[in-house]
C-alpha cells in the first residue's frame, strides 16, 4: 500500500500536459531560428528589438510580426514569449529574465543569446533524429539527458543549465511542453531562453 502511494505519489509530481512532438518542436524552432539569425545578422533589427523590449509586448510583437505570415501573440514579464496559435503542444519561443535582479535584454545580451542558440535550434530543424532525441527527453522531464543533447550542440560556456519544461502560460492557452536553457550574458545577466 505505501509503495503503490509513493508511486502515485511521485506520477502527481509531474506537471500535466501534452507530449511534445518532433513535427511541432522542428516547425516552432524554425520560426524562433528565423528570429534570431536576424538578430545575430542585422545589428539594427538587434538595436530595435533591445528598445521594442525595453517599450513592452506591443512593440516586441510589431517589430517581429513581419517575419511571419501567422499571427503572433507576445507575452511574458519583463521579456517576451512570441506565441503562435498551431502547432500544439510546442507554440511559443521566448527570452525572459532569469532573475528578478536581471534587467530586459538589450540588444546585446539578445545579440549573444542568438549566436549562442543558433546551432542547436539549427540542428533541430535540419535533423530529425537529432529532434527526436531531445523529444524523448523533453517528455521524460530528463534533464541530465537533455543536458547532454544540447551540449552537442551549444559548446559554449555561457551556456548555464538545461531544464525541460510543462507550463500552463495563462488560461487563455493550452499547457506546453519543452524546455528552457539559461544563458549569461554581460555580467551576471542571466535570461531564460525558453522553447515550449
Amino acid at each position: 500500500m505505501l509503495k503503490r502511494k509513493g508511486l502515485r505519489l511521485r506520477k502527481m509530481a509531474i506537471p500535466e500536459g501534452p507530449p511534445a512532438t518532433v513535427s511541432s518542436l522542428r516547425i516552432t524552432t524554425g520560426r524562433a531560428l528565423r528570429l534570431f539569425q536576424k538578430t545575430a545578422s542585422d545589428r539594427a533589427f538587434a538595436l530595435a528589438l533591445g528598445r521594442a523590449n525595453a517599450a513592452g509586448h506591443e512593440q516586441v510583437r510589431r517589430l517581429v510580426q513581419p517575419l511571419y505570415q501567422a499571427r503572433i501573440d507576445v507575452l511574458g514579464l519583463d521579456g517576451f514569449n512570441i506565441r503562435f496559435r498551431n502547432p500544439q503542444p510546442t507554440d511559443s519561443f521566448g527570452v525572459l529574465p532569469a532573475t528578478i535582479q536581471t534587467r530586459r535584454a538589450n540588444a546585446g545580451d539578445l545579440t549573444i543569446i542568438a549566436r549562442v542558440v543558433i546551432p542547436l535550434y539549427r540542428a533541430i530543424v535540419q535533423d530529425r533524429a537529432y529532434a527526436a532525441r531531445i523529444v524523448r527527453a523533453v517528455n521524460a522531464l530528463n534533464n541530465p539527458s537533455l543536458t547532454a543533447i544540447v551540449r552537442e550542440k551549444i559548446s559554449s560556456a555561457r551556456l548555464v543549465s538545461v531544464q525541460a519544461e510543462r507550463v500552463q502560460p495563462s488560461p487563455d492557452f493550452l499547457s506546453d511542453t519543452g524546455f528552457r536553457l539559461t544563458i549569461r550574458t554581460t555580467g551576471t545577466a542571466r535570461f531564460l531562453v525558453s522553447l515550449v
